[in-house]
């Protein structure tokens, strides 16, 4: 290579800097649905960084938000049906 035409790699790297992101802008009701999603594995960690756009620190960002909003017990609850919606109702009255 002759001399003065060489290039570093990192003169070259202005399109693949990182933006910072801010994690507190997010809402706390997305923070505990995004925890749920990937507590009950309808959702992996990639795929919340793919879907989301969280950026590099991705995995220790949703690790911080499972020790904070994780809950101990999980309940999954059916919808009521119509019949069991009028007779809660009836029971109100």
């Amino acid at each position: 290579m002759k001399k003065g035409k060489e290039a570093m790699l990192s003169d070259h790297m202005e399109g693949f800097q990182e933006k910072p992101i801010n994690y507190n802008a997010y809402e706390v009701s997305f923070r505990r649905w995004l925890v749920g999603q990937i507590d009950a594995e309808k959702m992996s960690f990639q795929q919340a960084r793919d879907r989301f756009d969280l950026g590099s620190q991705y995995r220790r960002i949703i690790r911080n938000w499972q020790e904070r909003y994780s809950d101990d017990i999980h309940l999954s609850l059916q919808a009521m049906s119509g019949k069991e919606r009028t007779d809660v109702k009836a029971l109100e009255k």
